[in-house]
C-alpha cells in the first residue's frame, strides 16, 4: 500500500503540543525514512526550538531534538493556519497575472537540431528500454527505481560508462550522492569500464556551495548524466543550503527537488556552454508501497520509468513502466556476469517469448478462418452450425 504523505501544510503552520523525552540512543536512526517518505518537507525543519529527525507511524508524532535531548513530540496545526476558501482565493488575487506566459507554439516554426534525434548507444540491449530507436534520446529524462539490492547503481553505471566508451566524444557525468570514490573502487575489477567515466562526489564539494557547484558543472554541458539518487542529491544540497542561513530562508525538501527539475529542463533545452541536449537518469527512492518518491512536477518532467524487480523466482527484470519514446524490450532479463562481463541481458528469452506470442496469434487467427469456412459452408447447405434449418434460407447471400 503506498504511503501518504500525512501533512499538507509547512512546519510554519504547526506547534508542539506534547513532548515527551527519550533517553534511548539513536532512537530517531529507524524513523528517518518514514519522514523522508511521509512528510519530506519536515526534514531538518525546527518547530518551538524542536529539530525534527524522523517519523513515527503515530498520526503527527515526529522524533525531535532539543537541546542536545531526544524527544517523541505530537503536533497540531496552528488555528487558521493555511488558505481555504476567501484567504484562498485572497492569495489568488494577489498574484502578479502579467507575469502568465499563455503563448502558444506551432511546432512547425520550433526548430531543433538534428543531433536531437539521434540516440546514445550502449551497444547493450537496454537500449531497446529506452526508445525504438535503441538508445537514450538527448533531452530526455528517465527515472529508475528498483527492489533494495537488485543493482540498481550497478546496470545504470554500467550502461552510462558503456555509452561512454563506445560514444568517445560524448560527455558523461555521473553524479554520485551516495558512493565515494572508496565505495566505488572494489567494483571496478569486475566493471572495468567505470575506470574512465566522469564522476562528481557529491561528498567532495565545497561546504556552503553544492547547489552552485551542481549548477557550475551542468553548466559545461553533457550529453548524459547519471545521479544517484535523485533523494540523496536533493537532500544533500538541501542541508548544505540550510547550514548558511537561518529561519524563513531554510528551504523545504519541495522547494530543492523543483530546483533540481528546472536545472535538468535548463539543461534539456541545450542551455549550457556547450549548446547540448542533456538527458538525465536518475535512480530514485521508493516509498514502502513501491512507488518512486516524487512530486507530480517530477512525474509530468520525467520521459520514461524502468523499474529492476526480482521475480518469485529470484531472476531479475526490468519493466519499463512510461516511456514516451516507445520501447522495444520490456521485462528484460538481466543476471551480472563473472569476472569482467558486466551485466548480461538475456535477449534469447525475449525472442523465444515474442516467437511462442506470435504463434499463439497465428493459431489464433488460423482457427478463425476454419471457423469462418465452416460458417459458410453450413449457411449454404441452409443449415446452422447445430444442425438446425436456418429460418430465412432465401436470405443468405451466394
Amino acid at each position: 500500500m503506498t504511503a501518504i504523505a500525512q501533512n499538507l501544510l509547512s512546519p510554519a503552520d504547526y506547534t508542539v503540543s506534547k513532548a515527551t523525552a527519550n533517553k534511548k540512543s539513536g532512537v530517531a536512526d529507524k524513523f528517518i525514512d518514514n519522514l523522508k517518505v511521509q512528510a519530506p518537507t519536515f526534514i531538518d525543519a525546527e518547530i518551538d526550538g524542536y529539530k525534527i529527525l524522523g517519523k513515527t507511524a503515530v498520526f503527527q508524532q515526529y522524533v525531535a531534538q532539543k537541546d542536545e535531548t531526544t524527544y517523541k513530540i505530537q503536533l497540531r496545526k496552528i488555528p487558521g493556519a493555511g488558505a481555504t476558501g476567501a484567504t484562498a482565493s485572497a492569495r489568488v488575487a494577489e498574484k502578479d497575472l502579467s507575469k502568465m506566459n499563455i503563448q502558444t507554439k506551432r511546432l512547425r516554426d520550433v526548430k531543433f537540431s538534428d543531433d536531437l534525434f539521434v540516440p546514445m548507444k550502449s551497444g547493450t540491449a537496454i537500449d531497446y528500454c529506452y526508445s525504438t530507436e535503441g538508445g537514450v534520446m538527448p533531452g530526455t529524462n528517465y527515472i529508475v527505481i528498483g527492489d533494495p539490492g537488485i543493482g540498481k547503481s550497478t546496470v545504470t553505471i554500467e550502461h552510462a560508462a558503456a555509452i561512454q566508451a563506445i560514444n568517445p566524444e560524448k560527455r558523461v557525468l555521473f553524479i554520485s550522492g551516495e558512493m565515494t570514490e572508496l565505495d566505488m573502487i572494489p567494483y571496478t575489477k569486475r566493471f572495468p569500464k567505470w575506470l574512465d567515466i566522469e564522476i562528481l562526489f557529491v561528498s567532495d564539494l565545497t561546504e556552503g556551495l553544492y547547489k552552485e557547484s551542481i549548477e557550475a558543472k551542468l553548466q559545461e554541458g553533457y550529453d548524459l548524466v547519471l545521479g544517484d539518487s535523485f533523494a540523496e542529491i536533493a537532500d544533500a544540497v538541501r542541508g548544505d543550503f540550510n547550514e548558511t542561513v537561518r529561519g524563513a530562508d531554510k528551504k523545504s525538501y519541495n522547494d530543492v527537488e523543483k530546483w533540481l527539475v528546472d536545472l535538468m529542463v535548463h539543461n534539456n533545452k541545450a542551455n549550457n556552454d556547450m549548446e547540448i541536449y542533456t538527458s538525465f537518469i536518475f535512480i530514485q527512492q521508493m516509498t514502502k508501497g513501491g512507488d518512486f518518491v516524487g512530486s507530480n512536477k517530477l512525474k509530468h518532467n520525467t520521459t520514461g520509468m524502468l523499474e529492476l524487480r526480482y521475480k518469485k523466482s529470484g531472476e531479475r527484470q526490468i519493466i519499463v513502466s512510461k516511456n514516451r519514446r516507445g520501447f522495444d524490450y520490456n521485462n528484460l532479463h538481466f543476471s551480472f556476469g563473472e569476472g569482467t562481463d558486466g551485466v548480461l541481458y538475456d535477449t534469447d528469452r525475449i525472442m523465444r517469448d515474442r516467437r511462442i506470442e506470435q504463434e499463439i496469434k497465428d493459431a489464433a487467427s488460423a482457427q478463425r478462418d476454419e471457423e469462418q469456412k465452416a460458417e459458410k459452408i453450413w449457411e449454404k447447405l441452409g443449415l446452422n452450425p447445430d444442425g438446425s434449418e436456418i429460418e430465412n434460407p432465401d436470405e443468405i447471400e451466394a
